[in-house]
C-alpha cells in the first residue's frame, strides 16, 4: 500500500479520530462502475471482459484478505469488526458467480456482506463492478472503505483497462436494459419502525431536490443530449445553460428497477401501513417493491434509496451520506415530538421528479398547494422561500430552503463547513460561476473547456492514484457565500396570499391530474375497441370467405353431379340400347345372353307401346344381373380358391362374347356408332375447357406442361418459371409497369433483394438481363433484348433495382415479359421473372408524341432537361412528371403543370441529381399527360467523370506514415463540394490489419451545399488502436487504414464519387 494511506492511518487513531464520530443511523453504500478500456468503451461479454475480470478478481480478493494482517495498516476500530473475508461462489440466473464476503461485527451481531464482485442483477451485455461498503457508524468509516474497494480494484485491473464511475457511459449510443450505474444508499439501525417510517417520509419529499444535485448522466453518443450554453451574467460570472439537455439520462430511460413510473409514485406511510400495502400502491409483488426509488422494508430493515447516479467525486459522495442523515433524523426527532409530517402527494413529486431529471436544479418547483392547512413548520421550508417568504420558484431555491430548516440537525451531526462545500457551490456559486450548477453543468463545464472532446472529460472525472476524484471543488475553488452568512440571514413569514393562491393551484393541479387519468383511460378504452373492430372484421371476412369457399364447393359439387348424372344415362342408353323391333335382332341379344350365365336372362315382360317403362326396366336390370353374378361368383368360390384368376377369366370370356355377339353388320354398325359418340364427347368435352385452360394457365405461375388437348404453341408463350438463386437471392419483383397502359416505352424495374453471401464483399458485380416479349394475343413473333448493368458495391448489401428499357411498339392487347438475370463473369442464372400487362389501341389523332428529350452527360447535381411533346391538341392543361430510375429505385425530380399555347410544347425544366443515384448508368423517364391520354420517353444519362466530394483529414499534430502506439491527435475533417448537393451524414471508419472496422466519428449533417463549398467539421481526438493481442500477446505493428461514407436521401454514395486527401493509411510500430 501507498505511504499516502499509512500516514492516514496513524493520524486517525488518535483521540480526536474522525471514526469517534457517530452517525445516528448505520450507513452503506453500493457503488455500480464499468469497466471500460483505454478510449472509455465499456467491455462487452466476451474473452477480453472474462479475462480482465479473472485478474481484477483475484488481486482484489489478495488486496482485501491482507486486511486481516497486522502488518496491513487497518484503522483499529475497523480491525475489531473485521471477523473473517473469503472467497464465495453464488448462484445468480443459472451461473455461479464469485464474491469476496466480508463477515463484519456490529451492534454485537455479525453480519456477511459481499463487499466485492459483480452487480447480482447481471446483464447479457456486460458486467458492472459493484463496490458494497459494510452497515458504517461514521464518515470516516464510511470513507475509509470506499477508498480501500476502489484501490483494490485499481491495484488488480489489467493495465490499459479503467474503472468508471459515470451513472451512463458516454459513448453508448442508446438505454440498454442493465447497462446503467447508480448507487444505493442503506440507512439503519431505527429503533422502531414507526421511527424507519417516518425518516422515509422526510426522503420521499426530497427525492427531486436529492435527484437535481447528483445527476452525473448528462452526455449520451460523446455529447449531451441538446444544446450546452456558455454565456456571462450581469454580476460578471459564468452561467452555464443546458435548456433542453437531460441530466440524469439513466433515471429518464430505467422505469425497471426504479420509479415506479406510475403518476401516483410512492405511497405515504403512516405507523399502521404495511409492506403488502407497500407493494400494492407500486404494482409490484414482494421482493421485487424493492425496486423502487426509496423503499423502507428490505430484508435488513433498513431504507434503501436507489436513484442516485453513482458519483465521479467522493466529496459529493459524502454530501448526499450528510443530508440523508440528515433528514431522517429530522423526521425521527418529528415522530418523536408526535409532529406527523404533512402527506405530499405522489402526483405532485412525480411531477417536480421527472422536471430535475429534465432539468436538474433548474427544474420548476411548486411544492404541494394541499399541505398548506396544516400550518406546520415544513410547509413554511417546503412550499415557500423563508428568505423572501414567496414561493421558490426553482428547485435550487427550495434546496437554500431545506439547507436552512436543516439548520439543528447538522449541528448535531457536527458538520463543518468543509464537508458541506459543494452543495454551497452548487446553489451559490463561486466567484467565476453563476448558480446553479450541478455535477451534470459540472460535466457540461468540463466538456466546452476542453474543446467538446469527451474522452479528455471521460479522463479527468476517472479515478486518481486508485482514489475517486474531489475535482468538483477543487476545480470551481471556493463558495461565493459562508455557511455562517447563510445561517445568520433571518427567515421570512410567509405571504398571507399564499393560502387562496395555492388552493386554486391544488384544485388546478388536480384538475389537471383528473384530466390526464381521463385522457389516459379514454385512449386505453379507445385502443380497446379499436383492437376489437378490428378483430371482429377479421373474423366477419373469415366467416365471409368460409361461406363464399362453401358456397363455392355447393355449387361445384351440384354441377359434378349433374354431369355426372347426364353422362350415366348417356352411358346406360348406349350400353342396354332400345330393342329393334325384328326377330333377328331379339335373337341376337338372346345369343349374346345366353352366353353369360343362365340365371342373367330372365324375360323381359314389357308392352311396346310404353316406353318409359321400358326403359326404367333396362336401368333395373343390370343391377339384377350384377347381383346375381356376384352370388354366382361366390357359389364358385368353392370351387376354385383363385378369386383373382376367376374375375379374370370371366370378363375376358364376357368381352370375347361381346365381340363374337357383333359379327352381325347391323350389331356392328351400332356398337361402332356408340363408341364414336362417346369419343365425340369427350373431344367435345376437351374443346369446351380449352378456353378455361387458356385462361387458367395465363393467371397461375407454373410451367405448361405438355398433354392432351392443349393449344399449340401454348407452352412457349406462357413459360412462368419464377427462379431465385439459392444461395445469393432472397426475393424478385418487378416494379413501374402499369397494368394497362397506353403508351409504348416502358422501363420496368427488376428489384432483387440480397441474401447474406459473398457477393457483399465484392465492389461491383457486373450482370446481364435478358428480356423476352411475348405477345399472346397477336400474330407477331415474340421478341428478345439485351442489357447488361454493374451493380455497385452499396446496392449489393440489402436491395438493387435494375431498370429495363424496352419499347412495345406495334404490340397491342396482352404481352408477357420474361426476364432473366445472370452474372456476366460466371454465366449463372441468378434470377428470373415474369409479368404481364394490357396496352390498348389509341387512335393516332388523340396521341401525343415526344419530338425531343435531352440532358447533358456527365451531370450531377443542378441541371436542366429539355423536353418537347407534339400535342393531340393545343391549348390543353398538362402535366410532366420526371423520374430517375437507377439502382437505388425510382425517385421523382420534378412535376409540373402547365398550359401549352402552341402545339408543340418545348420547355427547359430545372432538376437537381442526387449524388447517390448517379454513381453508375441511369435513366431519366418523363411522362406526359394530358386529357388522360398518357405517352412516355427514356433517355439512357452517364455518370459523372470527375469526383465530386473529397475529404482531407488535417490532424494537429500531424499524422506521419510511422507512430507510435502512444500518439494521440486532434482530426478536423474538411469536405469540398464540387457539384450542388445535398448530404445526410457522414461515418468516418478506420480498419485495422485489413481486419477489424470500427468507426470512429459520425456527423449528421442534413443540409445542403452549393458548388464549390468547403466545410470545416468538429474536431476529433483520435489514438492509435490497441496493440494488446490477448491478455500476455501485444502485436509488433498495426496497420490502419481510414475511409469514409457519405449518405444523403436515397442511401449511401459510390466511392467512385468521392475522394480522400491526407494521410489515409498508417502503421503502428513499437
Amino acid at each position: 500500500m501507498s505511504n499516502n494511506t499509512n500516514k492516514s492511518n496513524s493520524s486517525k487513531n488518535n483521540k480526536s479520530s474522525p471514526f469517534r464520530k457517530k452517525l445516528p443511523f448505520t450507513h452503506g453504500i453500493e457503488v455500480e462502475n464499468f469497466i471500460t478500456d483505454r478510449r472509455g468503451d465499456i467491455l462487452e461479454d466476451g474473452k477480453e471482459l472474462v479475462a480482465v475480470w479473472d485478474q481484477m478478481f483475484n488481486g482484489a480478493y489478495q488486496y482485501l484478505k491482507n486486511l486481516l494482517s497486522a502488518k496491513t495498516p487497518v484503522p483499529s476500530s475497523i480491525r475489531r469488526k473485521i471477523k473473517r473475508i473469503k472467497q464465495k461462489d453464488v448462484e445468480r440466473h443459472g451461473k455461479f458467480i464469485r464474491y469476496v464476503q466480508l463477515d463484519y461485527q456490529l451492534n454485537g451481531k455479525v453480519v456477511t456482506i459481499n463487499i466485492f464482485g459483480p452487480d447480482p442483477n447481471i446483464s447479457q451485455i456486460t458486467w458492472l463492478l459493484e463496490l458494497v461498503t459494510p452497515p458504517c457508524e461514521s464518515l470516516a468509516e464510511l470513507d475509509w472503505w470506499v477508498k480501500t474497494l476502489y484501490l483494490a480494484a485499481t491495484q488488480s485491473i489489467t493495465k490499459g483497462y479503467h474503472i468508471q464511475p459515470l451513472g451512463f457511459n458516454p459513448f453508448q449510443t442508446e438505454y440498454r436494459a442493465g447497462v446503467t450505474c447508480g448507487e444505493h444508499h442503506h440507512l439503519g439501525s431505527f429503533r422502531t419502525d414507526s421511527e424507519r417510517k417516518a425518516a422515509y417520509n422526510m426522503i420521499r419529499a426530497y427525492i427531486p431536490h436529492l435527484i437535481a444535485i447528483t445527476n452525473t448522466s448528462p452526455i449520451v453518443d460523446g455529447k449531451p443530449t441538446g444544446r450546452t450554453i456558455r454565456k456571462k451574467g450581469s454580476d460578471g460570472r459564468t452561467l452555464i445553460l443546458s435548456p433542453d439537455s437531460i441530466k440524469s439520462y439513466r433515471l429518464k430511460q430505467n422505469s425497471g428497477q426504479l420509479g415506479p413510473n406510475i403518476p401516483e409514485y410512492l405511497p405515504h406511510l403512516h405507523s399502521r401501513s404495511t409492506q403488502n400495502q407497500f407493494s400494492r400502491h407500486v404494482r409490484k409483488e414482494i421482493p421485487d417493491d424493492r425496486y423502487v426509488d426509496v423503499s423502507p422494508f428490505t430484508a435488513y430493515d433498513t431504507i434503501e434509496c436507489r436513484f442516485f447516479d453513482t458519483q465521479y467525486d467522493q466529496n459529493i459522495r459524502r454530501l448526499i451520506v450528510i443530508l440523508l442523515q440528515a433528514l431522517a433524523l429530522k423526521g425521527v426527532k418529528l415522530k418523536r415530538a408526535n409532529q406527523d409530517l404533512p402527506e405530499i402527494k405522489g402526483n405532485d413529486l412525480f411531477e417536480h421528479r421527472k422536471r430535475a431529471i429534465q432539468y436538474g436544479l433548474f427544474a420548476k418547483f411548486q411544492g404541494d398547494p394541499q399541505i398548506e392547512s396544516s400550518r406546520h413548520e415544513f410547509v413554511k421550508y417546503y412550499n415557500h422561500n423563508p428568505l423572501t417568504g414567496g414561493n421558490p420558484g426553482k428547485i435550487f431555491e427550495s434546496l437554500q430552503s431545506m439547507l436552512l430548516w436543516l439548520e439543528p440537525e447538522l449541528e448535531e451531526l457536527n458538520i463543518s463547513e468543509q464537508e458541506i462545500r459543494p452543495l454551497l457551490i452548487m446553489l451559490w456559486g463561486t466567484s467565476s460561476i453563476a448558480p446553479p450548477i450541478s455535477p451534470a453543468t459540472f460535466i457540461f463545464y468540463l466538456y466546452e473547456e476542453n474543446r467538446r472532446n469527451i474522452s479528455s472529460v471521460i479522463r479527468k472525472l476517472g479515478l486518481h492514484h486508485g482514489y475517486p476524484q474531489t475535482i468538483f471543488s477543487d476545480v470551481l475553488g471556493r463558495p461565493q457565500k459562508q455557511l455562517s452568512e447563510i445561517l445568520s440571514k433571518k427567515v421570512a413569514q410567509p405571504h398571507k396570499t399564499t393560502d387562496h393562491s395555492n388552493t386554486s393551484l391544488a384544485k388546478k393541479l388536480q384538475r389537471d391530474s383528473n384530466l390526464r387519468r381521463k385522457k389516459a383511460m379514454m385512449k386505453a378504452k379507445q385502443r380497446l375497441k379499436a383492437k376489437k373492430a378490428r378483430e371482429e372484421k377479421i373474423r366477419l371476412e373469415r366467416l365471409r370467405r368460409k361461406r363464399a369457399l362453401e358456397k363455392k364447393r355447393k355449387e361445384q359439387l351440384a354441377r359434378i353431379r349433374r354431369k355426372t348424372k347426364k353422362r350415366t344415362t348417356k352411358t346406360s342408353r348406349t350400353k342396354k340400347p332400345t330393342p329393334i323391333k325384328t326377330s333377328s335382332s331379339r335373337s341376337k341379344i338372346k345369343q349374346r345372353s345366353s352366353s353369360s350365365r343362365k340365371k342373367k336372362i330372365k324375360p323381359v315382360k314389357s308392352t311396346r307401346t310404353k316406353s318409359r317403362s321400358r326403359s326404367k326396366k333396362t336401368k333395373t336390370k343390370p343391377k339384377v344381373s350384377r347381383a346375381r353374378s356376384s352370388k354366382s361368383s361366390r357359389s364358385s368360390r368353392s370351387r376354385k380358391p383363385s378369386r383373382k384368376k376367376k374375375v379374370i377369366t370371366n370378363t375376358a370370356i364376357r368381352r370375347y362374347n361381346n365381340k363374337r355377339s357383333s359379327s352381325s353388320s347391323k350389331a356392328k354398325s351400332y356398337a361402332s356408332t356408340v363408341q364414336k359418340s362417346k369419343r365425340q364427347k369427350v373431344k367435345t368435352r376437351r374443346k369446351k375447357s380449352r378456353s378455361k385452360l387458356k385462361k387458367s394457365r395465363q393467371s397461375v405461375k407454373g410451367i405448361v406442361k405438355d398433354h392432351k388437348g392443349a393449344i399449340p404453341g401454348l407452352k412457349d408463350k406462357l413459360e412462368f418459371d419464377f427462379f431465385t438463386h439459392p444461395n445469393f437471392v432472397r426475393k424478385v419483383s418487378i416494379k413501374n409497369i402499369p397494368s394497362e397502359m397506353t403508351h409504348h416505352r416502358i422501363v420496368p424495374m427488376i428489384k432483387i433483394n440480397w441474401k447474406r453471401s459473398k457477393l457483399r464483399s465484392l465492389h461491383s458485380l457486373p450482370v446481364s438481363i435478358e428480356t423476352t416479349i411475348t405477345p399472346l394475343k397477336n400474330s407477331r413473333k415474340k421478341s428478345i433484348n439485351h442489357d447488361s448493368y454493374n451493380i455497385e458495391q452499396p446496392t449489393l448489401q440489402k436491395k438493387c433495382y435494375l431498370p429495363v428499357p424496352l419499347s412495345l411498339k406495334g404490340l397491342f392487347g396482352e404481352i408477357h415479359l420474361k426476364f432473366i438475370i445472370r452474372d456476366a463473369n460466371k454465366k449463372v442464372v441468378l434470377a428470373t421473372a415474369h409479368t404481364s400487362c394490357i396496352r390498348k389501341k389509341v387512335y393516332k389523332k388523340d396521341n401525343h408524341l415526344f419530338k425531343k428529350l435531352e440532358i447533358p452527360p456527365h451531370q450531377v447535381g443542378k441541371t436542366k432537361v429539355t423536353i418537347a411533346v407534339r400535342q393531340a391538341k393545343k391549348r390543353r392543361r398538362s402535366k410532366i412528371k420526371i423520374w430517375a430510375l437507377s439502382q437505388r429505385g425510382k425517385i421523382k425530380l420534378k412535376e409540373l403543370k402547365k398550359r401549352f399555347k402552341r402545339r408543340t410544347a418545348k420547355v427547359k425544366v430545372p432538376i437537381s441529381i442526387p449524388l447517390s443515384i448517379c454513381a453508375s448508368t441511369w435513366y431519366l423517364f418523363v411522362e406526359y399527360n394530358a386529357a388522360r391520354i398518357k405517352t412516355t420517353e427514356w433517355v439512357k444519362v452517364t455518370p459523372p467523370i470527375k469526383k465530386t466530394v473529397s475529404l482531407r483529414m488535417s490532424a494537429r499534430p500531424p499524422l506521419p506514415s510511422e507512430i507510435s502506439p502512444d500518439y494521440s491527435t486532434e482530426i478536423t475533417p474538411e469536405i469540398t463540394f464540387k457539384a450542388r448537393t445535398a448530404i445526410k451524414k457522414l461515418e468516418i471508419f478506420q480498419r485495422v490489419d485489413d481486419k477489424k472496422i470500427s468507426k470512429i466519428k459520425k456527423y449528421k449533417l442534413k443540409s445542403r451545399f452549393k458548388n464549390g463549398q468547403k466545410v470545416k467539421l468538429e474536431s476529433f481526438s483520435w489514438e492509435p488502436p490497441s496493440m494488446r493481442e490477448w491478455l500476455f500477446w501485444t502485436y509488433d505493428q498495426r496497420h490502419v487504414e481510414f475511409y469514409y461514407v457519405i449518405y444523403d436521401k436515397y442511401g449511401v454514395v459510390n466511392h467512385s464519387l468521392t475522394d480522400l486527401q491526407g494521410q489515409t493509411s498508417l502503421m503502428v510500430r513499437k
